[in-house]
């Protein structure tokens, strides 16, 4: 059985945010995996120590979010599936291609 866990990267509370273009301006800002994500990555774990079978992450995004992925790699998922999208990219108002 296979155990998937979507993650994203996203600012640090900490991090101070500038908008420049009517757009989030990361630069400079502190990127971590998304707490939300991180315990869906700690359950799929337990999941998968419980049952037996594989915990993977998914993550689909830009090239920085490698750091997010070593993240639940170093957790303890056995597999991570990076799908890269540069630019902007809004599933509910842009279609993919």
């Amino acid at each position: 059985m296979k155990f998937v866990a979507i993650i994203r990267q996203v600012p640090d509370g900490e991090s101070k945010l500038k908008i420049t273009g009517g757009k989030v301006d990361l630069s400079g800002a502190t990127l971590i995996l998304d707490q939300m994500d991180e315990y869906a990555v700690e359950e799929a774990i337990r999941l998968k120590e419980a049952n037996g079978g594989e915990a993977v992450v998914v993550a689909l995004g830009p090239e920085r979010f490698e750091e997010a992925v070593r993240t639940a790699l170093a957790m303890g998922v056995d597999r991570a599936v990076h799908i890269v999208q540069d630019g902007y990219l809004d599933p509910v108002t842009q279609p993919f291609g």
